[in-house]
């Protein structure tokens, strides 16, 4: 699961969680260097996820909503629509997530960063002590290290998504520098 946003909110029952997506980007494997941007979302652009739960108000709660399945249908003239399918999941536990972004900071000291998430999310801290880093021509050993991790370098950090909203970095992958 890669982390695309964050929100707060208030503890309370729910019925229903409507989920909204702009100016959606679609970017094919196989010819990473174009982006269609002429791409339709079902409901839209609305989705949403209909299922009773409660959000307490004395612990902290992990709330997951999570794709699914992409249902996406090429209508001709280069033209796409996409549907999502969504399931949600309460959790008070940690998740697994992806964090592509750029450095904004780094704490040596702290063996801590800050990483500015392309999906636009809020910046997230991130924990790296220990974590294997893998520089741009390694493959399958990691040979980078701490000192390779310095504002504006682009990353893709594995880890783990704690109910305060940081990630426990398990791998850290520097990206090429775009020229």
């Amino acid at each position: 699961s890669e982390l695309i946003s964050t929100a707060e909110v208030p503890p309370g029952t729910y019925n229903k969680i409507w989920l909204s997506i702009e100016n959606p980007r679609l970017i094919l494997a196989d010819n990473p260097d174009a982006v269609i941007t002429d791409v339709q979302l079902t409901a839209n652009s609305r989705l949403f996820f209909q299922s009773h739960f409660e959000i307490p108000a004395d612990q902290p709660t992990l709330l997951l909503l999570d794709f699914q399945g992409l249902h996406l249908v090429e209508t001709g003239q280069g033209k796409f629509v996409w549907t999502p399918y969504l399931r949600g999941a309460i959790s008070v536990e940690p998740a697994a997530v992806l964090v592509q972004g750029a450095i904004e900071s780094v704490d040596g000291a702290a063996e801590t960063l800050v990483v500015l998430p392309e999906s636009g999310a809020d910046p997230v801290l991130v924990h790296y002590a220990g974590a294997p880093i893998f520089l741009p021509e390694d493959t399958d050993t990691p040979t980078g290290t701490a000192a390779e991790l310095l504002p504006n370098v682009q990353v893709v950090i594995e880890g783990i998504l704690d109910l305060s909203g940081e990630v426990t970095a398990e791998v850290i992958w520097i990206l090429p520098a775009v020229l």
